[in-house]
């Protein structure tokens, strides 16, 4: 008798245990551009880009913008809930970014423990150089500044593979402007 009321607490501790796991969702709740990660511009450029700026003819500075943009900078918000009866941890989420359908990058996040019937957010922060994005920097500039940022991936829970993914479109004509300005002003 003993020994079923013993099999009886296991079973609907395991029952619990593989409940709150199973109900976790993960999901990106923001993707951001952060900045473009500019060089010190030649004279030769500045002065291009300015003229540009100028008299309103934005195409011209594609060229000098493009040569002085080092990398750009993406952040994305991973929220991971748990309606569950108990707190879990996450061993880890991974995931890849896309911008205008183009690999830009991949990463994944440390341990990440989430008390029951709540949810946590963190924030990535990744670096993509220039080199990486050639493709998808054009696509851009086709796209008249417009670029389709994606995140997917995978929140690892025990045994489970949580999956998600999220896209969203930035501006990145107005973020080149607010760094040239910056660059200018500072």
């Amino acid at each position: 008798m003993a020994a079923v009321a013993v099999l009886a607490i296991i079973v609907v501790g395991a029952g619990l245990v593989y409940t709150s796991y199973s109900q976790v969702k993960a999901s990106v709740t923001g993707v951001g551009f952060a900045g473009v990660n500019f060089r010190q511009p030649t004279i030769q450029e500045a002065l291009a880009i300015v003229a540009a700026f100028a008299t309103g003819q934005l195409y011209a500075c594609v060229g000098p913008i493009s040569n002085c943009i080092e990398g750009i900078t993406i952040t994305v918000d991973l929220t991971v809930s748990n309606p569950g009866f108990i707190s879990i941890t996450l061993e880890k989420v991974t995931y890849s970014l896309f911008i205008c359908g183009e690999f830009v990058g991949q990463g994944n996040t440390g341990p990440i423990s989430i008390p029951a019937g709540s949810s946590s957010t963190v924030r990535v922060t990744q670096t993509i150089s220039k080199s990486s994005i050639p493709n998808a920097l054009w696509q851009v500039f086709a796209n008249k500044g417009l670029a389709e940022i994606s995140a997917s991936g995978q929140a690892k829970v025990l045994f489970l593979d949580v999956p998600f993914t999220y896209t969203t479109q930035v501006d990145v004509y107005q973020k080149i402007r607010d760094g040239i300005m910056a660059a200018i002003q500072g």
